[in-house]
């Protein structure tokens, strides 16, 4: 008989509602992205970001939350492109990604 411990009976694969596909922003204004809301998973998600398929940095220039919300500072025309947010867990000894892709079109002021 095998007993697995008490956390692993609730496991559950990352999840969440995905947010608009598509971002407008201002160029010099501060935004954010929002990719997943209501983020779900036992053990709790990790979140990543990358931008045209490179990861992001956090630092002065990108930031994100806890809930895998993504914060551009003084946001420019170069920063147009595509981000992708995923949620990522291990759920029943497998590993378990969730992926979302929005499109950040910056305008001018």
């Amino acid at each position: 008989m095998t007993i697995q411990p008490s956390c692993l009976h609730n496991a559950a694969p990352p999840a969440g509602i995905q947010g608009s596909s598509e971002v407008f922003a201002v160029s010099g204004m501060d935004t954010t992205i929002t990719a997943f809301t209501d983020v779900t998973g036992n053990p709790t998600p990790n979140s990543t970001w990358t931008r045209n398929g490179s990861p992001l940095a956090s630092g002065m220039m990108y930031g994100t939350d806890s809930t895998g919300v993504l914060m551009i500072s003084n946001v420019m025309l170069a920063d147009s492109g595509n981000y992708t947010n995923t949620l990522h867990n291990m759920f029943n000894n497998q590993s378990f990604t969730n992926n979302h892709t929005i499109s950040l079109q910056v305008l001018r002021e």
